[in-house]
């Protein structure tokens, strides 16, 4: 097999069960436990990430656990402020408008008078005159067509009572 490859372990695969188990091989996972170790012993690069984890290990175990003395407690949390003290504050939202003024800001974005930007206005503005047209023209189309279709009160009151729904014609019953 290939120097990266050991069954199905990858060297990254390997890493990330150094890092999340330990260098303790009974803490591996069972069912990848062999071909971990198979790798280990083909793997000069996994044999240095087990050496360099161990090390870490040795570290992380040396704990006694002794509490932190109040000196070092004091030194920690006035660097922690210092920082908090310098570190740049995130911008703030801008405060909302109230009024008619307010709604058109939510609806095409922030307006300002002196600063207005016909590019962020033309796709809306495109949108509503194109629907203002369609509008207008539809209404006109139906204005000459219920003209050209005009009729009076007899001829509807007849057109209503010749119904072919009833099956016979009520303006021949009357």
């Amino acid at each position: 097999m290939s120097d990266d490859m050991t069954g199905h372990m990858t060297l990254e695969r390997f890493c990330a069960i150094i890092d999340a188990y330990g260098t303790a091989f009974m803490r591996w996972p069972e069912e990848e436990r062999e071909d971990a170790f198979a790798f280990m012993q083909q793997s000069a690069e996994a044999q240095s990430y087990l050496t360099d984890a161990e090390h870490l290990d040795v570290l992380l175990g040396a704990d006694d656990g002794r509490a932190a003395s109040d000196a070092l407690k004091e030194k920690i949390l006035s660097q922690a402020a210092d920082v908090l003290m310098t570190a740049p504050l995130p911008a703030a939202e801008p405060a909302r408008q109230a009024g008619w003024m307010g709604t058109l800001a939510n609806v095409f974005g922030d307006i300002d008078l002196l600063e207005w930007s016909w590019k962020r206005m033309a796709a809306p503005l495109c949108v509503m005159i194109v629907a203002g047209c369609l509008g207008l023209a539809t209404g006109l189309y139906t204005n000459e067509a219920a003209n050209n279709y005009a009729f009076d009160d007899e001829d509807i009151f007849l057109i209503a009572l010749q119904s072919p729904d009833y099956g016979f014609d009520v303006v021949e019953t009357f």
